[in-house]
């Protein structure tokens, strides 16, 4: 079983560079763990099954803040896609701090390839290891692999330092 992350190994993960917006793994590891996060993803599938068009960065009417909706849910172990409904849109809402979701979408749309933007592209895309050190899209035109995506966690703690602490989430 998974072991919940407490807010001083979050804060050692971002402290060590394995969260951030600095490179590649470190920027789509934050987003994807700030989604988990703010949305409540559980398992890799809900992650890999994720499109683009299903997070979408709205403008709440009330305040006037920045906030990422998720729009569609594709099914879980839980609650299966076909006609469900929730009650309300999940949301993570602009923090306009170091650990701000809309700030890591916005960073994570931008190194995107532009075609992959569209709303049935993956959300969670493949990196570009062999692109060129100026070349500002560091993700390729191909979804990240489901093995990946339950490790991201993983791996950033065992570099981190947390070994044994935090177990893939699959």
């Amino acid at each position: 079983a998974a072991k919940e992350l407490t807010e001083a190994e979050e804060d050692l993960l971002f402290r060590s560079g394995e969260f951030g917006d600095h490179n590649p793994d470190a920027l789509q590891r934050t987003i994807w763990w700030l989604l988990a996060l703010h949305f409540g993803f559980r398992a890799r599938d809900e992650s890999r099954k994720l499109k683009w068009g299903d997070i979408v960065l709205q403008t709440d009417n009330e305040t006037g803040n920045e906030v990422l909706v998720w729009t569609s849910e594709r099914g879980s172990k839980t609650r299966h896609g076909n006609g469900y409904r929730r009650a309300f849109n999940p949301t993570a809402q602009a923090t306009n701090t170091e650990r701000c979701p809309v700030r890591y979408y916005k960073a994570f749309k931008s190194h995107r390839p532009a075609e992959m933007n569209s709303s049935d592209s993956p959300f969670y895309l493949a990196i570009n290891h062999r692109r060129k050190p100026n070349d500002n899209t560091w993700y390729m035109k191909a979804p990240l692999g489901k093995n990946e995506i339950g490790n991201l966690l993983k791996k950033a703690a065992e570099r981190a330092g947390l070994q044994g602490n935090i177990t893939n989430h699959s």
